[in-house]
């Protein structure tokens, strides 16, 4: 079994699929633009730059940890705002189910392309990683058509009962 650096040195020239799988983040981002959605909007663009820095520069450890650690906050985050969807009635249990199975598929992946790259060939790890970023623009896109504001949640974090956005 080779080491974990070993099969980094393998598939470090297929990291760049994954810096151009990033730049996709741009359609969430500019689908956001056009329709007005802020909340998404500031969402997908911290995913896009973290992403495209993370791809852009693979042997560089703080963007991964900067990358890594932004998009785990911002999963907890959507799902949290999910569910506060769901309890506000803000959203029905048909879309919810939906939504939270397109949320959840993006950490089962996610851990898949870990299992593989350290247990199998670490070539399938890249179009694997690829699904994770196509599973998370299509959840963008879908909270697009959800009238609700992301930033609610927020809110609630920062500001006193009395006060309001």
């Amino acid at each position: 079994m080779t080491s974990i650096e070993e099969r980094h040195k393998l598939i470090e020239k297929d990291y760049y699929y994954l810096y151009l799988s990033s730049h996709f983040f741009l359609i969430p981002v500019f689908a956001s633009i056009y329709t007005d959605r802020y909340d998404i909007l500031w969402l997908s663009l911290t995913i896009l730059v973290t992403s495209i820095l993370r791809w852009g520069e693979p042997n560089n450890t703080y963007y991964q940890y900067i990358d890594c650690s932004w998009v785990r906050f911002l999963w907890f985050y959507v799902t949290i705002s999910l569910f506060q969807m769901f309890f506000y009635k803000q959203l029905d249990s048909c879309l919810m189910f939906y939504s939270l199975g397109l949320l959840l598929s993006i950490p089962i992946v996610y851990i898949l392309g870990i299992l593989v790259f350290q247990y199998s060939h670490p070539f399938v790890c890249i179009p694997i990683h690829m699904l994770v970023h196509f599973y998370t623009i299509i959840g963008m896109l879908i909270f697009l058509c959800i009238p609700y504001d992301h930033n609610t949640l927020l809110y609630s974090l920062f500001l006193t009962p009395t006060q309001s956005p």
